[in-house]
């Protein structure tokens, strides 16, 4: 039997641990019953009554106590209709809330007996979360964005915030709105996610980040609520909330919902490559660009064009049209001559108006055709449309439509020049192939729109939990692949079996039911294996070693290895 989980370990301490104070806010229940009794037709009892069976309802459901849950459910449909109300409880009601306060009682002594007798340490404390682990394959750190929880039941969101450490997020917990207030003056998070009614009063949470907004400044935040009328809607509108989810919450709904907010607001920087033998006339072009937030290389020696391309990166190549060594045109031709830059933009800049002559020019794969003298308004404008164009064109032919990371043809690309840049500058690359175990299972037993949900959750966390200079694709079906360049053997095992042992604790949902998912992952690295065509093959016949092992596992071969 498998070894359990860290973070299963931790949920049995917070299961237990809540177990152990259930005693405590039953003796809550009863008092505020007894106020009911004694005045059957005043309102706050009934909302302090409702509060408590809402909070027992929705912590027992995310432990798996069914026993409390349902009968918290009865309390809570028996008390719903009647907030808001004047008019005095009938006896009856009154005897019903009692049965099931004492239906409580006994499900919680029953349960009390099957855990061990232990008080609770400092370290099952719920507002424990360990600390992120960083490891990084160099010194291009990946950094988890913070995210602060408040709600008055912090076992409610404890789980969920573990679970969203797989998805690029530390978390710290708080179980009041005034303790919150003074943590984010202290130090400023990422987003909050926050309750909208605590004990205090009904619009605590709403209330606070108001004041957030007004004294401090703005944050992304994200309402919970065991409420989700209308009234409760708007009002975390009007206080500033960017979302709202009802509990319980999915842990993947609620990733997606924080990546959009805390999303990084400028994109990186276009890079512009401009070749031109007159240096002045190239510089002067470079800078207007360079003014406009763009990345720029001045060249003046056409027949370092290919160089320069395989390291610069470039998003579009300005070029003058007449040159001494070679025209712009025949420097065009030799560049299209390359697969690689198929759908590089290239655009000429020449004094030239003869328009048959410029017609000719396009002819071999150009984007357009610039006239100088230029304004530099124009030249921004012209290149800009242009690239953003070819982005999107680039992001349909080699981006996979479900998951939105890069297709088979563009990841295999990817790793052909990363290997050619690795063996010229003399660095490592790991290539690491996964595949969802048991994915077929998950399809037959929860249906295809649910298989594709754990895809896409896979695929998020990829994204998240991998540097800018790695490129992540979908290999086929239910298959990954990451490029790591500047990687060793190593460093490529520690980070994909910390992703993987994390991605192991989210949950999914179908319908009722609840299942976590595992994948299996084999890696190769150059210079181990010197060609592209050797990284795929023997990380494909890593990852099947992983499945033949037994499954949610990282694998590798070493170049002595029987295969």
């Amino acid at each position: 039997m498998d070894k359990p989980s860290a973070l299963h370990e931790r949920i049995a301490k917070l299961r237990q641990t809540f177990i152990g104070q259930l005693p405590e806010r039953l003796a809550l229940v009863v008092d505020w019953l007894d106020q009911l009794r004694e005045k059957p037709e005043e309102s706050h009892p009934r909302i302090e009554l409702h509060r408590l069976f809402h909070t027992i309802k929705g912590t027992s459901s995310s432990f798996q106590l069914a026993g409390i849950q349902i009968a918290a459910q009865e309390g809570l449909l028996l008390l719903t209709p009647l907030l808001g109300k004047s008019e005095p409880l009938p006896h009856a009601l009154l005897e019903s809330l009692q049965k099931i306060v004492q239906k409580l009682s006994q499900v919680a002594v029953a349960l009390a007996n099957e855990i061990p007798r232990k008080a609770p340490t400092p370290q099952d404390s719920v507002f424990q979360i360990d600390k992120v682990d960083d490891r990084t394959v160099n010194k291009e750190k990946f950094t988890h964005k913070l995210v602060y929880f408040c709600d008055d039941e912090p076992y409610h969101v404890q789980p969920l915030a573990m679970q969203l450490v797989c998805f690029g997020y530390q978390s710290e917990l708080f179980d009041s709105p005034k303790v919150l207030y003074e943590a984010i003056r202290r130090k400023r998070p990422d987003a909050i996610v926050l309750d909208i009614i605590f004990p205090e009063g009904h619009t605590d949470g709403t209330e606070l980040l108001a004041t957030i907004l007004r004294e401090i400044e703005y944050i992304p935040t994200i309402f919970l609520s065991g409420y989700h009328d209308f009234i409760t809607r708007l009002r975390a509108v009007q206080a500033g909330g960017m979302a709202f989810f009802p509990k319980p919450v999915k842990v993947i709904d609620l990733a997606e919902t924080l990546d959009n907010l805390t999303a990084e607001a400028r994109p990186p920087p276009f890079r512009i490559l401009v070749v031109d033998d007159d240096p002045e006339m190239a510089r002067y072009h470079a800078m207007i660009l360079e003014d406009a937030g763009m990345i720029t290389t001045s060249l003046q020696d056409p027949t370092q064009t290919l160089e320069v391309l395989r390291d610069f990166n470039a998003d579009l190549i300005l070029i003058g049209m007449y040159m001494e060594l070679c025209s712009g045109q025949d420097l065009a031709k030799v560049i299209r001559q390359i697969p690689d830059y198929l759908s590089l933009p290239i655009v000429y800049l020449s004094g030239e108006t003869n328009s048959l002559k410029q017609f000719s020019a396009l002819r071999v794969g150009a984007e357009d055709f610039l006239t100088k003298p230029i304004e530099p308004a124009q030249l921004v404008s012209a290149v800009l449309v242009r690239v953003e164009r070819m982005k999107v064109l680039r992001s349909l032919m080699t981006r996979d439509s479900l998951t939105r990371l890069y297709n088979h043809t563009a990841i295999k690309q990817f790793l052909t020049g990363t290997v050619a840049s690795a063996r010229r500058h003399q660095f490592p690359v790991c290539f690491a192939m996964l595949d969802v175990d048991h994915f077929k299972n998950v399809n037959d037993s929860y249906g295809h729109p649910v298989g594709d949900q754990v895809l896409v959750a896979l695929s998020r966390v990829l994204r998240k939990r991998f540097r800018d200079s790695d490129l992540v694709g979908r290999y086929g079906g239910e298959e990954f692949a990451v490029v790591m360049p500047d990687a060793n053997l190593a460093q490529g095992v520690e980070v994909l079996d910390k992703l993987r042992e994390d991605f192991s604790q989210v949950r999914f949902f179908s319908e009722k039911r609840e299942f976590n998912v595992t994948f299996s992952c084999g890696i190769a690295c150059y210079p181990e294996y010197t060609t592209p065509e050797e990284l795929c093959e023997i990380a494909d016949k890593a990852l099947y070693k992983a499945k033949r092992a037994g499954r949610n596992q990282v694998a590798t071969i070493s170049p002595g290895d029987s295969l």
